[in-house]
């Protein structure tokens, strides 16, 4: 069972990779289940000995959401346990389940968050691959700033930007970018910049799938491009407003964006800019698809 975990900051583009790599004959895929931000423990002792968080039950939520777990499973599904190893095992069997059931022999999941649970996933989760996207960041703070701000509920469980500063959001991408570094040269991790496959969205496909040992063939190629309307419908749910805009017909909306409209003050741009520039001197360091 091939098993990929689709992660990147969020605003960075994933939900067009996941249509796009998602489309593969030979996966299944599905919304957003934040299982691993929601039952890995945050205290370091909690982690030391392998529990899941006291509040873990709300995964389940998740779960059901994303239309793994029904209303009925969920009374059933969280193991009576402690443990996260247990959670876990729960958790991959079910996602293993729904790839048999629907005849694949894979499956992709994306939750941009689980890029900070990517140690404890390569613990828990055998045969286990990464694609970890990265956009351009002032494109990504944009579009953060823009997607809190017309949904702030939406976002208000993400302390690190509740007061929507543009700061912080640069902040947040240069972090995950420097995040996803530390993975260069693990084999078991694909990097894509967002660019490049909505530039050219057919050859950056055909790459994905070859790094991720998926098939190749016409015949594929032709089938999973056919499947990416379809796929942009399933994996978003009604709620998620800020993704109306993902969809088969891949966009370069937002690129270009001009930082300063969005700061107050020269300190503040500043401090943006040094946050930008460290980031992207991380993300020169990552083997891109379509640049190896």
């Amino acid at each position: 069972m091939k098993r990929i975990f689709l992660v990147g900051c969020p605003r960075s583009g994933t939900t067009l990779l996941q249509t796009l790599i998602g489309a593969h004959p030979d996966l299944v895929t599905l919304p957003e289940t934040h299982f691993y931000s929601r039952v890995v423990a945050r205290t370091t002792a909690g982690r030391k000995f392998g529990f899941v968080r006291p509040d873990a039950l709300r995964a389940v939520l998740g779960l059901r959401e994303a239309g793994l777990v029904s209303m009925s499973e969920s009374k059933a599904f969280p193991p009576r346990s402690p443990l996260l190893d247990a959670w876990s095992r729960a958790f991959i069997g079910r996602m293993d389940d729904m790839a048999i059931a629907r005849g694949a022999s894979g499956w992709l999941e994306k939750t941009p968050a689980h890029l900070r649970y990517i140690d404890q996933i390569c613990r828990l989760v055998p045969d286990v691959h990464f694609v970890h996207v990265v956009r351009n960041g002032t494109d990504v703070a944009v579009s953060l700033h823009r997607a809190i701000a017309s949904d702030p509920r939406a976002w208000r469980g993400i302390h690190f930007w509740q007061k929507n500063d543009i700061v912080a959001c640069c902040e947040r991408w240069a972090t995950d970018v420097a995040t996803s570094a530390k993975y260069a040269g693990d084999e078991r991790h694909v990097f894509v910049r967002y660019e490049d496959a909505a530039d050219r969205p057919g050859e950056i496909s055909s790459e994905l799938f070859d790094a991720l040992g998926l098939s190749t063939t016409p015949v594929v190629l032709a089938e999973s491009a056919n499947a990416r309307a379809g796929t942009a419908r399933e994996v978003v749910l009604e709620r998620e407003a800020w993704k109306i805009n993902t969809d088969a017909e891949v966009s370069r909306r937002g690129a270009g964006e001009n930082l300063s409209a969005f700061v107050e003050g020269a300190e503040a741009e500043k401090l943006a800019i040094s946050r930008l520039t460290r980031g992207e001197a991380a993300a020169q360091t990552l083997p891109f698809v379509g640049n190896r």
